[in-house]
């Protein structure tokens, strides 16, 4: 299993090296092959960059960098690549997976392998139960069905530290028929595989006290979680009188790295829990999990700072596309309106040229009126011409006070306003009139953009400001 490679590797320490390397010689001595199925590897990889990665590390590994038994340049290369530091022990990768050798799923089915992975309730990581499940699963799908009470003559185990696992998966091959209660389950823990084989091989030791010691160390971290130490924790925390306090106990105890977290904290004795020191003792208790939670918070942060910045992304690219689509609008009907103008602007010509030609029509009439009233006075004075010369200024000097008068020689601005409404209905170009200024400034029109204002203010004779056309 990962954990015991990690122990081989040495980067658990000095001492958990040399427990795990004599039973991996021994293995070797005899004739087994050792081997690590490739889901391990990443198992490592994962373990060791927690540890790199964690501020406040913990366990095997973060004990063995404290105290110098172990460089963290080591640590990082095994963690990026595990395999040749294995292959360098003896140790060989095994790459398979669940889809191959179809011949061999009906030795253990993925129901059976679900059933491994539900049984694992202790077990919170996901990654985990899916990776004990599937070593399980592989090591009895390479049994073929053949099952043995020889450990020696089981043909494939495998060896692990975690003794809540091997029970589990062993209670769980027995409830589905696949083993008896005498036969070697798929997974084994180290101090039963290392207690058979000193008692089979006494560990290649030519004196039996060595190999006593060396069991006794190998089998120390399990050995160290001793029920007197569980108990005097349970008991100061009942005394609290706290019941979510004690539910929370009863879930930590049941977790391998939390027992083992109050083992080292403890050092195995129970004497040193009190009232004083239990809070402290939870926090270490819970500290690995606590750790597992705020990286997984930290990623789901990540992912949705990522899906934010995605979304706000995309929020800009539109809002881009539609101000581009928008500028391309008020670009085209700045033309429009441009070109509007100059139609307009157009319009107004011909009719000013139509009322300038108006206005000279009657100031000829007017002249010729004045010829034909004056003349006859100068060339016969007689009584009648004189007094219908008289009459004639007596009308003009009427029309004149009363401020009228007999041949208007001009255009109002009103009467303009007037042809020009006329002649743009006679165009159809009455609707585009109505988005523009227009005045008369007594011989011309002044035309200036006003799409705000009403078609009834459009004729206006208020004074605007201006380009003249």
């Amino acid at each position: 299993d990962a954990p015991i490679a990690l122990e081989l590797l040495g980067v658990s320490g000095n001492a958990a090296r040399e427990n795990t390397k004599a039973v991996v010689d021994e293995l070797k001595r005899i004739g087994a092959s050792t081997r690590i199925f490739a889901q391990s590897l990443e198992e490592m990889s994962g373990a060791l960059n927690a540890v790199l990665e964690n501020s406040r590390p913990t366990g095997p590994t973060a004990t063995a960098l404290a105290r110098g038994e172990v460089l963290r340049d080591f640590v990082v290369n095994i963690a990026a690549n595990p395999t040749p530091f294995l292959e360098k022990e003896g140790v060989q990768v095994q790459h398979r997976t669940m889809e191959q050798t179809p011949a061999e799923h009906h030795f253990f089915t993925d129901d059976q392998r679900e059933a491994i992975f539900q049984a694992q309730t202790y077990q919170r990581n996901l990654h985990a139960r899916q990776h004990d499940a599937d070593i399980t699963t592989l090591v009895m799908r390479q049994r073929r069905g053949r099952q043995n009470s020889d450990i020696f003559n089981a043909r494939f185990v495998v060896m692990t530290r975690n003794g809540l696992l091997a029970q589990v998966v062993r209670k769980s091959c027995i409830e589905m028929g696949l083993l008896t209660r005498s036969q070697i389950p798929p997974i084994v823990h180290r101090r039963v595989l290392a207690t058979a084989m000193w008692l089979r091989t006494g560990l290649g030791a030519n004196e039996l006290d060595v190999p006593k010691r060396m069991l006794l160390a190998s089998c120390e971290r399990v050995l160290a979680v001793r029920r007197g130490v569980v108990e005097a924790v349970q008991k100061a925390t009942e005394a609290l009188g706290d019941e979510e306090k004690v539910r929370q106990l009863n879930l930590l105890i049941q977790q391998d790295r939390s027992t083992q977290m109050l083992m080292d904290k403890t050092l195995g004795a129970a004497s040193v829990v009190t009232k004083d020191n239990l809070p402290q003792l939870f926090d270490e208790m819970l500290h690995p999990y606590l750790e597992e939670e705020r990286q997984r918070g930290k990623e789901a942060a990540k992912a949705e700072k990522q899906r934010g910045e995605q979304k706000a992304r995309k929020l800009r690219e539109k809002l881009d596309t539609e101000k581009r689509k928008a500028e391309e609008t008020a670009a085209e009907l700045k033309k429009n309106l441009e070109e509007d103008k100059s139609v307009i602007e157009a319009l107004c010509h011909d009719v000013s040229k139509h009322l300038s030609s108006r206005r000279k029509w009657r100031w000829a009439i007017s002249a010729a009126l004045a010829v034909i009233f004056i003349l006859p006075s100068l060339f016969s004075p007689s009584p009648v011409t004189i007094g219908i010369a008289v009459i004639f200024n007596a009308l003009l000097a009427l029309l004149t006070l009363t401020g009228n008068k007999l041949i208007g020689v001009t255009t109002d601005s009103e009467a303009a306003l007037a042809a020009l409404r006329a002649e743009a209905k006679s165009r159809r170009l009455d609707t585009k009139m109505n988005r523009f200024e227009v005045q008369w400034a007594k011989t011309r029109f002044s035309v200036q953009h006003s799409p705000k204002r009403s078609p009834d203010d459009l004729f206006s004779n208020s004074d605007v400001s201006g380009g003249g056309a």
